[in-house]
């Protein structure tokens, strides 16, 4: 699952949220920098259960 795919999956209202929203969330979470400088920023695969990022980076995503 992407981190795309990880944010949106909290909007289980609805489905193919807007990117444009995805990124205001990650901006209120503080986390938009930092995904934006991964190699592939919001398409960056979170791994099994997040395993691929910090626990602080996983609470914020």
């Amino acid at each position: 699952m992407s981190i795309q795919e990880n944010i949106a999956y909290g909007d289980n209202s609805r489905n193919n949220i807007p990117i444009e929203e995805i990124i205001q969330a990650a901006q209120n979470a503080n986390i938009h920098e930092f995904i934006q400088s991964l190699p592939n920023g919001y398409e960056t695969n979170c791994g099994v259960k997040g395993v691929q990022l910090s626990g602080g980076h996983k609470q914020r995503i």
